[in-house]
């Protein structure tokens, strides 16, 4: 077995189990499993432009997807049934995987 097989394993056993991490979400109405974290409020209070308009960021950990979101573009988020929209501010693809950070700005 080669590495990147090994890896290509490990990313839905370890990586992305819903016993451990994961959760199921929609992306776009696209339904994935993804590991979701909150970037600190301390941190988002950081990218604060104007009194009363607060940023919320977060990261999205997937299986690499074969269409990627686009930087810059507006995404839906479905979470535990709720839909949230989001601006797609960053994308990493390495061994199989994804980070995807998005940023919501809200008054």
């Amino acid at each position: 077995m080669s590495l990147r097989d090994m890896i290509e394993a490990d990313i839905d056993s370890v990586f992305l189990s819903h016993t451990d991490f994961a959760e199921t979400i929609a992306l776009d109405g696209i339904s994935i499993s993804g590991v979701i974290e909150e970037i600190s409020p301390a941190a988002a209070a950081q990218d604060q432009k104007y009194e009363g308009t607060f940023a919320r960021s977060l990261y999205i950990f997937v299986k690499s997807l074969p269409v990627p979101p686009t930087t810059g573009r507006r995404v839906v988020l479905t979470r535990a049934g709720t839909d949230e929209r989001w601006t797609v501010e960053e994308i990493i693809e390495t061994n199989g995987m994804m980070r995807i950070r998005l940023k919501a700005v809200e008054s």
